[in-house]
């Protein structure tokens, strides 16, 4: 089966319940976010990762600050949703 036939969807079932825990893992992925547990006295840590796809999510011709921003809100609503306050922002931009 190709990748396109399963979707991403059954594709993070099937290699997200192979993935062991760390000791500082308090909530694996999970609609693209992790929890981990920071040294002591310190907030926990919501990490994320999210991907804007030429073609996909954005088109060739749009101009760089379109881009940006919508590369940028991508991972921003994951933290809205699980009342995360960002601090760092890291994103990945695919483009030919």
């Amino acid at each position: 089966m190709k990748l396109r036939q399963l979707g991403e969807d059954r594709l993070l079932d099937q290699l997200l319940y192979r993935l062991p825990f760390g000791k500082t893992v308090a909530v694996g992925a999970g609609d693209d976010c992790a929890l981990v547990a920071p040294p002591a006295g310190r907030n926990f840590l919501v990490l994320k990762t999210d991907c804007a796809v030429e073609g996909i999510h954005f088109l060739r011709r749009a101009n760089a600050l379109d881009v940006g921003w919508k590369a940028m809100m991508r991972p921003l609503s994951d933290f809205a949703a699980t009342s995360a306050l960002p601090q760092f922002a890291l994103i990945t931009l695919i483009a030919s």
